[in-house]
């Protein structure tokens, strides 16, 4: 004899991963007695997540009630009954059928005094699950760029879900660094005119396991400051569910995605010519024999001008020869020397007061000439480059 009715339904028999399901529960006291200590439990199955401070008693939200721990509804007189209802969430990786049931317990008293403990199961609730999805694998032919570099993207979007993918539209919302070369956007190799990639371009249907592949090439117009351009594509499309239910999913590409270290032209090509002498306590020179460089940057500061902003640099050059002494027995001697120097750059259009700026300078090359026994004429091409970078 069923004492206790238990009816659990949905409200729906069909949906896709990452939706919530509403269950509701009949709880129908059916006989001519009292039920009491009755609780209610639905442990779900693995695909299925309760939905925190979804539970609801006769329309009554009860936030702290949880069907997994049980949910306690006292006793419930002869032909009464509650309406019990709550929310579960399908897990991102569920496929297929997905079918649970709940359980109450209860307990009653006899004609004799004895108290007895039951319990019923109802029936089972079953959801057929979908997953629409789409892949999108972009890639670059470089990783590092300078300003009027051209780059090229390639997107491959696969129908990796188990639905037909509709009126796919695709995005690619490039930085404002990056502007699409015209003429360059080509579908599978086929090329398409009048491309907006901020607003998007139908790319058509997309049956399970189809895939399409975009290219693209854009230009490399200025450098945003932290010398990395990041940029991810995406992709809404149309699916139709077994009941005719229509939905609309986003797919978005790789995170990593493209990352283009721009090196922007901040740098500056610096010429010191100097007479130098050879120091008192040295002995006379013969010849020159090697002769080497460096850079240090001392400090900078920037400034605004109507050419936009320059970044004032002071620095020194350090000089280090060795040399053949004229003397009877020409020993190699050496001398350093330190030249003191200040240079400017203008920096590009994008650099914004405050940004980080690296410096560092490299002497690429040295002309030196002996003038005479004492002096000698050094000629310094030095390169100082002053790198935005990623603060």
């Amino acid at each position: 004899m069923t004492l206790l009715n238990l009816e659990k339904s949905c409200d729906k028999a069909y949906a896709c991963v990452g939706e919530e399901i509403l269950y509701t529960l009949q709880v129908q006291n059916d006989t001519n007695i009292s039920l009491q200590n009755i609780k209610v439990y639905d442990m779900l199955e693995e695909d299925l997540e309760f939905v925190s401070g979804s539970v609801t008693i006769d329309t009554k939200k009860v936030l702290e009630a949880n069907v997994l721990s049980g949910i306690d509804l006292g006793a419930i007189e002869a032909g009464a009954g509650h309406t019990l209802t709550f929310k579960a969430k399908i897990l991102e990786d569920t496929n297929g059928d997905v079918e649970n049931v709940a359980n109450a317990y209860f307990s009653y008293m006899q004609e004799d005094g004895t108290r007895i403990q039951g319990s019923m199961t109802s029936n089972k609730c079953r959801i057929s699950v979908f997953n629409p999805n789409l892949s999108i694998e972009k890639t670059a032919n470089l990783t590092e760029a300078m300003l009027g570099d051209i780059v090229t993207y390639t997107v491959i979007i696969k129908n990796k879900g188990d639905l037909p993918a509709y009126n796919i539209l695709f995005k690619d919302d490039l930085p404002a660094q990056e502007e699409l070369v015209r003429r360059s956007f080509k579908i599978n190799d086929e090329g398409i005119n009048g491309v907006n990639l901020s607003t998007g371009i139908v790319l058509g249907n997309l049956m399970v396991e189809q895939s399409v592949r975009i290219t693209y090439k854009v230009k490399v117009i200025g450098s945003n400051g932290r010398g990395v351009l990041t940029n991810v594509a995406s992709a809404t499309f149309n699916y139709k569910l077994p009941d005719g239910t229509l939905g609309t999913k986003e797919a978005v590409g790789n995170k990593k995605c493209v990352d283009i270290l721009v090196q922007a032209m901040n740098f500056k090509q610096l010429s010191i010519e100097n007479y130098l002498n050879i120091p008192s306590a040295k002995p006379d020179l013969e010849a020159i024999d090697k002769i080497t460089g460096t850079i240090d940057i001392l400090s900078s500061h920037v400034i605004e001008t109507l050419e936009g902003y320059k970044l004032i640099i002071y620095g020194k050059m350090n000089l280090s020869i060795e040399y053949t002494a004229l003397t009877e027995n020409r020993r190699m001697h050496s001398a350093h020397y330190s030249i003191p120097f200040s240079t400017f750059i203008i920096m590009s259009p994008q650099y914004t007061c405050g940004d980080k700026v690296e410096i560092t300078g490299i002497v690429e090359d040295i002309y030196y000439q002996v003038v005479d026994k004492r002096t000698f004429f050094a000629n310094i091409t030095a390169f100082i480059n002053a790198q935005m970078c990623m603060c």
